[in-house]
This record gives structure tokens, C-alpha cells and sequence, in this order.
């Protein structure tokens, strides 16, 4: 098998598809990180290193048929601790770089037939689900089946870190389905009902028939689905003693995160608000 794994850090992916028992005959990492891509290298040595993702020319540098493309595109310009400017940040375009991949392959009648994507929580509610609804249909477009889900790593391990997962495969026909992860595979129409009248409000309402209710993707589930998974661990496990200072966030970061935390706020709370009304 072949795996591409841009915006690879350190090579998270490439592990967990390894304890997953793939096995690979060629891999190629993407990531602009000197320092991570050394590590990567260094784990990885027979790896392909790819360099910058915009540098990429697929019919140069990538072989001729991929299995699976993994990819944790930047989350800055859609994340609560960033300036969420969103495609009006270059990082966040970069997702447009994967499409641009799994568009070439398409054309060359050799499609990737795998991906699996990751990314912040808030790339879900940025400028009111407009940036979602891009990259769901883009990828739709392409000849992609989607599905997401929401996890968090508090299910395994005692850290609170949510994150989206976008995973497809190329074609409309049966395939398994891999969401939602937890102790049922059923998730009910009342349970996209809910949702899509939660995030029913002006400016947005266009979206929800593609958005939360998709036609070709076997789960779209916005709000997440917590399975009864307790971790073994607690913080005091793994907290050390005496942390080294380059890991405090400074004064400014300290302060850019609590104004994001509460312009979120105040969102959620007029959209609590709209709800109301509604129901009124």
C-alpha cells in the first residue's frame, strides 16, 4: 500500500495506521517544519520527503496510484486560539492544496480510493458553518462519500481535546461505514433533526440539507457523539513536577485566547437566543 501523509508532523497518522496493522511499500510526507520533519525522517527513514505541499506536482513527484492520503491541514485560521480568519488566512487555503491532490488523481482515472482528515472543533462553527459546508462539497464534488464525527481524547486518555475527523472514499457505491465510533452505530434522524434546528438561524439556513443532513455520506454528526468510554489514566499520571517556561503561553497568547473563548460565547448565547425566539 501507499500512503501520502502531508501536513505530516512528526507522523501521528503514519503510527496510528502502523498499530492499525497497515503495512506500506511508500510513503511521502509533506510538512514545512524542519525540526518535524527531521523526527519524521529519522522514524521513518525510507519515507519520501516531499517538502512544501504547494510544491508538490503530482504527476513529478507522487507515483502513480495512492491508497490513502492523511492530512491535519493547518488549524490556526479556524481554531478559538487563533484569529479565525479562515480562507482569508493563507493557512487556511492549504486545505485547497489536498483538494488540488485528490482532484489530480481523480482526472488521471486513479483515484485515491482512501483519506482521512483532522482538524480543530471550531472549523465546524467558523463564519457560521459557511467554511464546513466548502469543504464538504468540495470534496463531494471531487467524487468523495463523506464522514465526520467529532472525538475527543477524553475518551482515552485524561486530556479534553476535541477534534473533527473527516474521513471518505471515492465513489457512491457501499463501503464501511466508520463513524459513529462508540457503543452504537445507529444514530437516529431526530438526532440531525435536533442539530439542524439548533443551527437553523439568518444567513445560514442554506446550508443545513448539504451540511447536517447529507445525501451521499453515511453520518454527519455536528455535535458530536460521546460513546461511555472511561480512561484508566488521570492528569496526576502523567503531570510532571517541573515544566520547562518555553511551554507557558505569554501574556499576549494568554489574553488573544480569552477574547476568542469569549466572542465564542457570546455566539453561543445568540444563537441560544435565536432558538428561543424560534420556538416562540
Amino acid at each position: 500500500m501507499k500512503l501520502l501523509d502531508l501536513f505530516s508532523g512528526i507522523g501521528g497518522f503514519h503510527k496510528g495506521f502502523e498499530k492499525a496493522g497497515f503495512e506500506f511499500d511508500w510513503v511521502g510526507f509533506s510538512d514545512i517544519d524542519k525540526y518535524a520533519s527531521a523526527v519524521y525522517k529519522y522514524r521513518y527513514p525510507d519515507a519520501k520527503e516531499l517538502g512544501d505541499i504547494t510544491s508538490i506536482r503530482p504527476e513529478r513527484d507522487l507515483p502513480d496510484n495512492i491508497d490513502i492520503l492523511c492530512g491535519g491541514f493547518p488549524c490556526q485560521a479556524f481554531s478559538v486560539a487563533g484569529r479565525r480568519k479562515g480562507f482569508e488566512d493563507t493557512r487556511g487555503t492549504l486545505f485547497f492544496e489536498i483538494a488540488r491532490i485528490l482532484r489530480h488523481f481523480r482526472d488521471t482515472e486513479k483515484p485515491i480510493p482512501y483519506f482521512v482528515l483532522e482538524n480543530v472543533k471550531g472549523l465546524l462553527s467558523h463564519d457560521d458553518g459557511r467554511t464546513f459546508a466548502i469543504i464538504y462539497r468540495v470534496l463531494t464534488d471531487i467524487g468523495y462519500t463523506v464522514e465526520c464525527q467529532l472525538l475527543n481524547t477524553r475518551w482515552v486518555l485524561p486530556q479534553n481535546r476535541e477534534r473533527i475527523y473527516i474521513v471518505g472514499h471515492f465513489g457512491t457505491g457501499s463501503g464501511c461505514k466508520v463513524f459513529p465510533i462508540g457503543e452504537s452505530g445507529q444514530v437516529s434522524y431526530n438526532r440531525n433533526t435536533e442539530v439542524a434546528s439548533t443551527l437553523q438561524h439568518p444567513g445560514h439556513s442554506e446550508f443545513l440539507p448539504t451540511l447536517v443532513i447529507p445525501l451521499n455520506a453515511n453520518f454527519l454528526i455536528l455535535g458530536g457523539y460521546y460513546p461511555k468510554i472511561e480512561s484508566e489514566y488521570t492528569l496526576s499520571d502523567i503531570l510532571e513536577e517541573e515544566v520547562d517556561a518555553k511551554y507557558f503561553l505569554s501574556e499576549s497568547q494568554v489574553k488573544s485566547l480569552t477574547t476568542g473563548i469569549q466572542k465564542s460565547q457570546v455566539h453561543c448565547n445568540t444563537l441560544d437566543t435565536l432558538e428561543e425566539t424560534t420556538k416562540e
